[in-house]
């Protein structure tokens, strides 16, 4: 395939490419602004509950918004108790575990 050829194909798959990212971006911009347009009573309590208090808790987004229409449980992060009361691993002992990481995905 001459250079020529392969250059304007290459031109019109960008071009649709670019075509379909700003469709894509278009509708999320529509869909984003409905949202906090059918939600702004809600917003406004929430911004003036900020101001209130400065810190705001599930209970309280649940009180202005509603309980969610599914459930999602939150994992909580679990802490590993070190020996000796280290509070890091080693420096090796974690390039250890990346470099095992990064082989096993290989």
């Amino acid at each position: 395939m001459n250079i020529v050829f392969q250059n304007l194909i290459q031109k019109k798959t960008a071009q649709t490419i670019d075509e379909e990212v700003s469709k894509l971006i278009e509708s999320a911009y529509i869909k984003t602004k409905q949202l906090l347009i059918d939600n702004k009573p809600q917003l406004d309590l929430l911004a003036t509950r900020l101001l209130e208090r400065e810190v705001l808790f599930k209970e309280d987004l649940e009180e202005i918004f509603g309980k969610r229409p599914f459930d999602i449980e939150v994992e909580e992060t679990k802490f590993v108790e070190l020996p000796n009361n280290q509070t890091s691993l080693p420096e090796s002992n974690l390039n250890q575990d990346s470099q095992s990481q990064s082989e096993s995905s290989i």
